[in-house]
């Protein structure tokens, strides 16, 4: 169920999003099997997961799912270590300067006071 997600291509700003979309695409689907296993969510990922700027990352993480074994390591762990290594790698280290100038630039024009406080808010 749910739409077709996005590929990721290593865009920095974007993995935060790339991360909620495939997390509420799991949680849509958590009641079917092969989603629910984390070691089989990893691998999905890794399909989303494409450019030859992260093919190396994304290499070494289908390696390190090589070693695990699918009966005694398929536990809520793996998922984890994922999550924290993905985060790690692509974390955008520019966030919190462009939400400074985005909100620098945000300006309120009567009569859309709702679209400035709206847009404040997300930024801030």
């Amino acid at each position: 169920m749910g739409g077709l997600l996005q590929v990721f291509t290593g865009d920095r700003s974007l993995a935060e999003d790339f991360i909620e979309e495939v997390k509420g695409f799991l949680h849509l689907n958590q009641d079917i099997a092969r989603y629910n296993s984390p070691i089989k969510k990893v691998a999905f990922m890794l399909t989303l997961i494409k450019g030859p700027t992260i093919a190396g990352w994304a290499h070494n993480v289908g390696n390190w799912l090589d070693t695990l074994n699918s009966t005694v390591n398929n536990i809520p762990a793996v998922w984890d270590q994922f999550l924290h290594k993905f985060s790690e790698q692509f974390q955008d280290s520019q966030k919190e300067n462009r939400a400074c100038n985005d909100i620098k630039r945000c300006t309120m024009r009567f009569p859309k006071v709702d679209d400035y406080i709206a847009c404040f808010k997300d930024l801030l």
